[in-house]
């Protein structure tokens, strides 16, 4: 009897272990700096390396376009709207883009439902710009789902503005270790230099 009973508790134990594999969880993770520039990026499960979806979000400033000679601030902000208006044209009409001057749903890292990337640019320092005396910035957004089914043109697009080329992609997936080795990348300070923050979804 005491070993039919021992012979129980194995085999209980062992189906445990068996039927129920422990899940594996993604990572989310975020870098920052300054407020000025943030890459959050959602792993697959398990793997350090492969990402899944990425957010490059970038602020641009008025004040950072000052130039010498400069006599007023109005300046700096009109070549902020020039900038806001190339960044507009970079990404209309890409096959598998949509582009927005709506916030993005930056927290759950999702874009637009239907497309590959969502581009988001706000426009709301044109009508606030006489207030603020000049000083104003925009936020850009580019919220990229590698999962989805892109257009080569547009994905090889989106990595161009942020510096990086096609050798960072493997199978419908960014690497990780490759846009960390990559010098040209317009966030390889941000994740050298930049706050860290890690997640488990």
């Amino acid at each position: 009897m005491k070993n039919i009973i021992t012979i129980m508790i194995i085999m209980l134990l062992g189906g445990c272990a068996f039927s129920q594999p422990t899940p594996t969880s993604q990572k989310l993770v975020v870098y920052e700096m300054e407020n000025d520039r943030t890459l959050k990026m959602r792993f697959e499960k398990g793997s350090d390396d492969r990402i899944e979806t990425i957010m490059f979000r970038i602020v641009r400033n008025s004040v950072d376009l000052r130039e010498e000679g400069d006599t007023d601030d109005e300046m700096a902000y009109n070549r902020l709207v020039e900038l806001y208006e190339s960044d507009v044209a970079y990404f209309t009409d890409l096959p598998d883009v949509f582009v927005s001057n709506r916030t993005p749903d930056i927290a759950n890292l999702k874009g637009v439902d239907g497309f590959a990337v969502s581009v988001h640019v706000s426009d709301d320092f044109k009508p606030t710009a006489q207030q603020s005396g000049w000083e104003v910035s925009y936020a850009l957004a580019i919220i990229v789902d590698f999962t989805d089914v892109m257009d080569d043109q547009s994905i090889a697009k989106v990595l161009n503005f942020v510096r990086l080329d096609n050798s960072a992609m493997s199978d419908k997936y960014l690497s990780f270790n490759k846009i960390s080795d990559s010098q040209s990348f317009l966030f390889s300070d941000v994740i050298k230099e930049g706050v860290r923050a890690e997640f488990k979804d």
